[in-house]
């Protein structure tokens, strides 16, 4: 009998455990990295990540293009190690706002990609440095071999 009463009890807690994992959200991460970098023509952001798509890879343009309810992991380095000018990134609709960096500095900021549209990345510092973040209202699958 105490077997059973056993067997029961933990019944219930599988059964309570599985429906917790499937009723509750799971949120994909992506790691963004974004770098300030200095060029012939001044100072600029040059973008890289994993998956590639999102860097425009299948777009016609040049943004980045994250698709709505995404984590984004956005990592941004300045990477001029020459003339150590202070940069910075921000996107006001996403309260993302990074420190002034010098050169070879980093700084990592979280946000979750909840609202489609198209937000500019920008320089308080260097308002010739700027980019364009879209959120996609449509989803499409960042781990598809075709988006690396």
């Amino acid at each position: 009998m105490k077997t059973l009463h056993l067997a029961i009890v933990i019944g219930i807690i599988l059964v309570f455990t599985t429906l917790s994992y499937l009723l509750t959200p799971h949120t994909e991460k992506v790691n963004l990295y974004i770098m300030g970098i200095h060029t012939d023509t001044g100072l600029a952001y040059q973008g890289e990540s994993k998956p590639a798509i999102i860097l425009g890879r299948g777009y016609d343009d040049s943004s980045i293009h994250i698709p709505k309810g995404i984590m984004i992991e956005l990592h941004f380095i300045n990477k001029d190690a020459a003339d150590d000018i202070p940069m910075d990134l921000n996107i006001d609709a996403f309260n993302v706002h990074t420190n002034h960096l010098t050169s070879l500095q980093s700084q990592t900021v979280a946000f979750m990609a909840d609202t489609p549209g198209t937000f500019t990345y920008y320089s308080k510092l260097h308002p010739e440095m700027k980019g364009t973040l879209i959120i996609d209202n449509n989803s499409f699958d960042i781990r598809s071999p075709f988006n690396k």
